[in-house]
């Protein structure tokens, strides 16, 4: 609930600032443009054009700090983008995750995988020769190993 809480803060933040950008830019050209008309109404047509540029330049260059803050303010959050929008980080557990496989064991002595898939959380283990039939129900707490003659696993060690 706390990160929810956090993102929700920063969209807060991040609004009043939108806000408050718009509202200078706002107040920025109004000034502008009203310096402009008490001071120049007697230009010609060329300075008009030129206030305009300016007064472009002025908000394009405070739209250019507004996006560098948001990057900065967005780098500095946890919140990361993605091409989909915005979204939360996983959220960080305590739980174990336990492997569902173990290619790496295929070559090792039956032993040995018995004692590596033991450390890893699994305590039912069954061992069957490479060839025979093994049950048909699935059960997520066992792990079946295949082995050879020699007892050297030559399946891919799987819960089920």
């Amino acid at each position: 609930m706390e990160p929810i809480k956090n993102a929700l803060a920063q969209a807060g933040d991040l609004v009043q600032q939108v806000a408050h950008t718009v509202v200078d830019a706002i107040r920025g050209t109004e000034s502008e443009e009203t310096a402009t008309n008490n001071n120049e109404k007697s230009k010609d047509k060329k300075n008009d054009d030129d206030d305009g540029e300016k007064t472009e330049q002025n908000i394009d260059s405070k739209q250019k700090k507004f996006d560098k803050e948001q990057d900065a303010t967005l780098q500095k959050s946890e919140i990361t983008a993605s091409s989909g929008g915005y979204r939360d980080p996983a959220p960080r557990s305590d739980a174990k995750v336990l492997a569902t496989s173990w290619p790496d064991l295929i070559g090792k002595t039956r032993h040995e995988a018995e004692e590596l898939i033991k450390a890893k959380g699994y305590s039912n283990i069954k061992v069957m020769k490479k060839g025979t039939s093994s049950t048909t129900e699935h059960d997520e707490s066992r792990v079946i190993i295949f082995v050879d003659d020699n007892d050297v696993v030559v399946e891919e060690p799987k819960v089920g």
